[in-house]
């Protein structure tokens, strides 16, 4: 069931905010019938079951009163091993004293707080003691006239590796872009066609410019010395966008005036 690809975490934690809402009112304004009441209980209890997303509840003293299927395979302990421990179990060292007062002054005023109906991401521990990112969503509600809080995670270490891993590859490109020997310039190919969107510095040394004026500036209208040879790049730059290649000469103009030619790859 949890290898599944789950939904959208915000869709998830809107349906099951509905649900919660909808279970809440019919406890708390006892109109419904019996039968009624006990199918939507079990209605919700499903929800909780059957979530992609670990769900923990607390009582108004940090007590697990829920503890998913989900949450067990996220944090490696068995429902039987957390109802009635406290949350914090599940969190650094560092955060517990801060939630304990976080709780208290949520319950003892009983009105959401900032965290309350967010997607925050956090840290928390695993029972073998490893701790790993979660996102997480927490809802208020009343059973009877008991107040809990449902909290909805899901661990997001994969998500955070992939995004390491993506930030480190972009380093290198841009280390590797500014290294290199050759003067560099980066252009839009679509719209304004030429305009400078990124150079490395040896395009800075070759040109004489700045960086800040040059990210000003189109390739074809203010470096391209003749008119004719930026013309026809624009129209190479079509043949670019179908995936081909390009390889010519053409003539520019430095800051200070002089004339050089280079070859475009």
């Amino acid at each position: 069931l949890h290898s599944k690809i789950p939904p959208p975490f915000v869709e998830q934690d809107k349906e099951i905010g509905a649900i919660l809402a909808s279970y809440s009112s019919e406890v708390l304004n006892t109109i419904s019938s019996n039968e009624a009441l006990l199918k939507r209980e079990e209605q919700f209890r499903h929800v909780i079951q059957a979530s992609y997303d670990g769900m923990v509840s607390i009582d108004q003293f940090g007590k697990i009163q829920i503890f998913n299927p989900a949450a067990e395979a996220i944090f490696g302990y068995k429902e039987s091993e957390m109802i009635g421990q406290s949350v914090n179990k599940l969190m650094p060292d560092v955060m517990r004293q801060q939630h304990d007062k976080n709780v208290e002054g949520f319950f003892s005023v009983g009105k959401p707080n900032n965290a309350m109906n967010k997607t925050l991401e956090l840290h928390a521990v695993r029972k073998d003691g490893t701790v790993f990112p979660i996102e997480l969503s927490l809802s208020a509600s009343k059973l009877k006239d008991d107040p809990f809080v449902l909290a909805i995670m899901r661990d997001i270490t994969e998500r955070k590796k992939a995004e390491e891993k993506l930030r480190k590859s972009e380093e290198k490109f841009k280390r590797l872009f500014e290294e290199l020997p050759d003067a560099i310039f980066l252009t839009s190919l679509n719209g304004e066609s030429g305009q400078i969107l990124d150079i490395n510095q040896a395009a800075v040394e070759q040109t004489g410019y700045t960086k800040e004026e040059l990210l000003t500036m189109n390739m074809l209208d203010d470096l391209v010395l003749n008119r004719a040879d930026g013309e026809t790049i624009r129209k190479g730059n079509e043949e670019l966008n179908r995936g081909k290649t390009l390889q010519f000469v053409e003539e520019k103009r430095r800051k200070d005036g002089s004339i050089y030619w280079t070859e475009v790859l």
